[in-house]
């Protein structure tokens, strides 16, 4: 129970993201996960939503001065896909890309110098983007390390990446993809209920395999599906 509310608090800042729409799941492609054009054209609005943010309570978006936010700059930005649990227990494809869905969802790291304070979710929606969200300085830290440490070690690039999240779980991944184009993913934190550590790297059918076995343990109150 601690680790579930654990990861509870870990995501609240993002509990407003959830959409009434359903998702939109595609087949597979090449490192289709990218969506490298979504990223670009959320871009100008993610710039128009800077300043608002940092007019905001800078110490509980990340921050550690006034000072600090005012030389605040955007990041490297990475696209969003989430895992659904009705996705999963109704298609059930053994292609993890097929069991993605992507929802018009960017994630802005908002940086001082090169140290990640906070972070700007966009989403598109009626045809326009807009920032959903502020904040959520854990995550921002949790995601920048990993691609960072990809970066160093493997020789990969920032804008290689890409967020997995698993809302009705409590989990969040950094994924990539491998030099046999395969999707990859590893986890922003621990989860000792699931035994998966936090930066640890699992290949993305694993990880399926797991939210499929651990999905009737979510019982079926409202986490079944936030959405409908």
């Amino acid at each position: 129970m601690k680790a579930i509310l654990r990861r509870a608090a870990t995501l609240s800042a993002f509990a407003s993201l959830m959409l009434t729409a359903s998702p939109l799941v595609y087949g597979q492609q090449t490192q289709y996960a990218l969506r490298t054009h979504e990223i670009e054209e959320a871009r100008p609005a993610a710039e128009r939503a800077l300043p608002v943010m940092l007019k905001l309570d800078s110490e509980l978006l990340g921050f550690g001065s006034l000072d600090e936010a005012s030389r605040a700059t955007l990041g490297t930005p990475i696209s969003v896909h989430y895992y659904w649990k009705r996705t999963l227990r109704d298609k059930r494809s053994a292609d993890p890309e097929q069991l993605l869905a992507f929802e018009d969802e960017v994630v802005f790291p908002v940086e001082v110098g090169s140290e990640t304070r906070s972070a700007i979710t966009m989403k598109k929606r009626n045809g326009f983007w807009n920032a959903a969200a502020f904040g959520g300085a854990e995550e921002a830290r949790a995601i920048d390390d990993i691609r960072k440490r990809h970066v160093g070690e493997k020789g990969r690039q920032l804008t290689g990446h890409f967020l997995v999240r698993a809302p009705e779980y409590y989990l969040l991944f950094v994924g990539h993809y491998d030099d046999q184009n395969k999707l990859i993913l590893a986890s922003a934190f621990d989860d000792d209920q699931l035994g998966i550590k936090a930066g640890s790297e699992m290949p993305a059918e694993e990880v399926v395999s797991i939210l499929r076995r651990e999905a009737p343990n979510l019982g079926g109150g409202p986490l079944t599906d936030p959405r409908r």
